[in-house]
């Protein structure tokens, strides 16, 4: 697997996932401003460990008791492994469209290709689509839609600064 998939998980989803316990006490108070000041839930506080904790282990409901299995499991997963294990363990099981689970299955459906031979903007292209892997950004021709190239263009720039 290239090094660009976990450097654009970095940029797109946990920027200091290598820095945390698995929870991100900053990313969590910016989701609860956000969201108060929004009237909405507009976004989450989830780091990658958190979101593989859902992925292996729980149901999609949105739960107060869910929420805390998710904490303990958390809690578990990074006990058990290492940073570079669960970001693995994380980019092989992540949705990343309707029914494309991994990067190996996403690499090969998006872009004919591996994991490992991904460029930087093809990685960050997967990377950005994980709030919402379901929708398509492709225009009628089978590009990657303009506004969407724009936005992984911004994730480059960020990429290349970091």
């Amino acid at each position: 697997m290239t090094s660009h998939l976990s450097d654009a998980i970095l940029v797109c989803e946990d920027g200091r996932f290598f820095h945390h316990n698995g929870f991100d006490s900053q990313a969590i108070r910016s989701s609860i401003r956000d969201n108060l000041l929004r009237g909405k839930f507009i976004r989450g506080g989830s780091t990658v460990s958190m979101q593989l904790a859902k992925n292996l282990y729980l149901r999609r409901e949105k739960t107060v008791s869910r929420k805390l299995q998710e904490a303990a499991l958390t809690l578990l997963l990074e006990q058990s492994f290492t940073k570079n294990e669960i970001m693995e363990l994380y980019l092989n099981v992540v949705e990343l469209g309707p029914g494309i689970y991994g990067v190996g299955e996403a690499s090969q459906f998006y872009f004919g290709t591996t994991p490992a031979a991904l460029s930087p903007a093809q990685a960050l292209y997967l990377a950005s689509i994980l709030p919402n892997p379901k929708v398509m950004h492709f225009a009628a021709d089978g590009r990657v839609s303009a506004g969407w190239l724009k936005q992984v263009r911004r994730l480059l720039t960020i990429a290349h600064s970091r």
